[in-house]
């Protein structure tokens, strides 16, 4: 399996930035996005649409969903249930698919922020998941190890709802194995301690998955993701309800809030929106502790004290290139609590 580029050819990974609906003109139903892979040298606008069945999402879930053999399989989650059903509040806030092929010795990871998505053989948003911001980050991992790894932890700390009807274990899963418990969830004990699972990606690249479970009782970003790189950062999340001081007791960074997008230093004019309009999750090192490190983090979780009952995680990378756009399209933050 592999991940895919906007092409369709093979790439390590890539990161996309959907933007809210009518963001920089009318005819923006919700499809525009931003792209970046590994072989970029900024953000830039895609000339594809999530809302069509073109582009990186598209090519790479076609090659999920087609390659399902007795050898490779995919677990969906999601704490929005496609069917409709009701978000389980005691379940993880996470979002994504987890690919894996024992015998090829193969996996990937597809982490995103999109209720209710995707189906199994859907290959582009619902016209109902439009209207926001949403991010993604998909990555071809070394092996199948990894995915072991990072189903291990889900069970231990994300505790994510799958999507068991549209998900597939193939056959020669061990019931032994993370992958066959966390498809059968079965065998959940989530722990207080969060946890760290660095990977590395196909080609070679360095990656952390960082997780909380829902009994760690503390905020993802100030608590864990900020203190463990070590940085101050800004981050833009879904923010519907009472949020975390940006620094308390329990670490010494500082986390400020995103209170807007604007595109302009990106030759993007008129491509503006608040953060009310944006349900993405992405943090990045603030511009003071740039010289610690250009840390990018793409998460599943929000900044609000309801989040913090509930288990979720983030990847984070350093990206130079990502790292000098984010910063420039964050022109508000919010002052600090």
């Amino acid at each position: 399996m592999n991940v895919r580029d906007e092409s369709g050819k093979k790439t390590d990974w890539w990161f996309i930035y959907k933007m809210p609906v009518h963001v920089g003109g009318k005819e923006n139903i919700g499809g525009d996005y931003l792209y970046y892979d590994e072989d970029s040298s900024s953000l830039k606008l895609s000339r594809f649409s999530l809302a069509k069945k073109e582009g990186a999402l598209y090519h790479t879930l076609d090659e999920i969903f087609k390659g399902v053999s007795k050898d490779q399989g995919f677990i969906i989650y999601n704490d929005e249930n496609p069917d409709g059903d009701r978000d389980q509040q005691w379940r993880g806030h996470c979002k994504g698919i987890l690919c894996f092929n024992k015998k090829e010795d193969s996996g990937l990871i597809l982490l995103h922020s999109v209720p209710r998505f995707p189906f199994k053989g859907e290959l582009d948003l619902p016209a109902n998941e439009l209207k926001y911001g949403q991010t993604f980050l998909c990555i071809e991992l070394s092996g199948y190890e990894v995915a072991e790894k990072i189903a291990y932890q889900m069970l231990h700390q994300q505790d994510p709802e799958v999507n068991v009807k549209d998900s597939y274990l193939p056959e020669g899963i061990l019931p032994t194995e993370a992958l066959y418990k966390l498809y059968h969830e079965s065998d959940v004990k989530e722990i207080k301690e969060p946890s760290i699972v660095k990977f590395k990606s196909k080609k070679g690249k360095d990656f952390q998955l960082i997780a909380k479970s829902k009994v760690w009782h503390d905020d993802f970003w100030v608590d864990l993701v900020s203190p463990t790189l070590k940085v101050d950062m800004d981050v833009e999340s879904w923010r519907r309800g009472p949020v975390t001081a940006s620094q308390d007791d329990e670490s010494s960074e500082d986390v400020k809030d995103v209170m807007e997008v604007d595109l302009e230093k990106l030759h993007l004019k008129g491509y503006r929106w608040k953060y009310t309009q944006d349900h993405s999750k992405w943090g990045i090192t603030a511009q003071e502790d740039v010289k610690k490190g250009k840390w990018v983090c793409i998460a599943d979780i929000n900044r609000m004290i309801s989040q913090e009952k509930r288990g979720g995680g983030g990847i984070c990378f350093l990206e130079p290139n990502l790292w000098d756009a984010l910063i420039q399209i964050v022109p508000i933050l919010q002052e600090e609590n």
